[in-house]
């Protein structure tokens, strides 16, 4: 009788020790739990973009984004263009152009615009100098081009890049379609006799 008293005491004892170590085990991934939950807040939350991002993006949402030449290495900067009007032959076309820094700690920006044999740049050729252009801030620049002829033509920005104590020449393009100007109209003809030729 006794032994089996103390058979039954030894197996109580033993079912305790496995509840508690239970109980145990599910506290732990409890507190695992709560703090994967709580690690992934601030992760969300960083990954919502500031009003600035926001509002600079909108601003740009209908310029085109310039294309870099096959094979060229990654860029630290993005260029985006907008036309401001449809290109025609013969007359002033201004071009909008924003350069984004997107990574790298960029000391300074330079460079100028060029176009295809028959489209002339104007004016804002040049780039001046940009001095700790801040990664994500819009730089705003205009040009005025001018179509020769009709045709497809690429205006280009050659940027030269500084950062980290290096140079790097990164090219940006877009393309521009001229068509032809509208014929002048009639009342821009031969102009009517004077009254003076006309009394004659």
């Amino acid at each position: 009788m006794v032994t089996l008293m103390r058979n039954s005491t030894e197996i109580t004892v033993r079912a305790a020790s496995c509840l508690v170590a239970a109980v145990a085990a599910c506290s732990l991934l409890a507190c695992g739990s709560r703090s994967g939950a709580g690690a992934a807040g601030p992760q969300t939350a960083g990954g919502k973009q500031s009003p600035k991002t926001s509002a600079n993006a909108q601003g740009m949402a209908g310029m085109v984004s310039g294309v870099a030449p096959p094979g060229a290495a990654t860029s630290s900067v993005q260029v985006k263009f907008e036309l401001k009007e449809r290109p025609e032959v013969a007359q002033p076309l201004d071009v909008d152009v924003v350069i984004v820094p997107v990574y790298g700690n960029l000391e300074r920006i330079s460079g100028k615009f060029a176009g295809d044999d028959g489209l002339e740049t104007v004016s804002g050729q040049e780039i001046a100098v940009i001095e700790k252009p801040v990664e994500g801030t819009p730089i705003h620049r205009s040009i005025q081009v001018l179509p020769k002829r009709a045709g497809v033509f690429t205006l280009t920005a050659i940027l030269t890049v500084d950062s980290e104590g290096q140079s790097t020449s990164q090219s940006f393009s877009t393309p521009d379609i001229a068509g032809d100007s509208p014929p002048p109209s009639a009342s821009a003809g031969t102009p009517a006799p004077s009254g003076t030729a006309a009394a004659q």
